[in-house]
């Protein structure tokens, strides 16, 4: 099993982020509609699911596509596009989710994408994404990562009421195996 084949096995049985439940009550936006940005093998988005989103989920990899194809058969409120951030067509929304993904957003891109998210997300609609730190290991290696500041995160954010910007700066696991040092942030913001 290749490193990508461990990583969506290992997401297969993960938890939902306990940050989700937060998002689901913090939704102040009429309609349910939820985008998961990188979905993965769409744990978070069968979450949603039940709670009677409408789920419209992407991710470029090939074997996310497969899984979500079959885990989502006949699921007629849920849609997946393989495609990156730069290339999905955001419909109206009223939760955006990019879970340990949005760093492999071109950083060229990022403003288009940002710029996306705003006129998708609606009005008391919720924003939950993971941004790396600038000091995270991963841009030692891959210094073309999306990456932010905490200063530039507020200034990002601040057409939003951040509900939470929580640090995460240590040594922790990776899911496909290993550990890194882990410098990001994990934020709850409302439009």
């Amino acid at each position: 099993m290749n490193k990508a084949q461990a990583y969506y096995h290992a997401s297969l049985n993960a938890p939902i982020r306990p940050a989700l439940n937060k998002v689901v009550n913090a939704n102040q936006a009429v309609e349910k509609v939820a985008i998961d940005c990188g979905c993965g093998v769409g744990n978070e988005s069968a979450f949603l699911l039940e709670q009677g989103y409408h789920v419209h989920g992407f991710d470029t990899s090939a074997i996310a596509a497969d899984i979500c194809k079959a885990r989502f058969a006949g699921q007629s409120h849920y849609q997946f596009t393989q495609c990156g951030f730069e290339a999905f067509n955001y419909p109206q929304s009223s939760l955006i989710m990019a879970n340990a993904s949005l760093y492999f957003c071109e950083k060229a891109k990022f403003a288009q994408v940002w710029q996306a998210w705003q006129q998708s997300l609606q009005s008391g609609g919720v924003l939950l994404v993971d941004f790396l730190e600038v000091e995270d290991e991963w841009l030692q290696t891959s210094p073309d990562m999306l990456a932010f500041t905490e200063d530039e995160l507020r200034k990002l954010l601040q057409t939003f009421e951040i509900l939470t910007l929580k640090e995460i700066k240590g040594i922790y696991p990776l899911r496909a195996g290993g550990e890194k040092f882990w410098h990001s942030f994990i934020v709850v913001a409302r439009k």
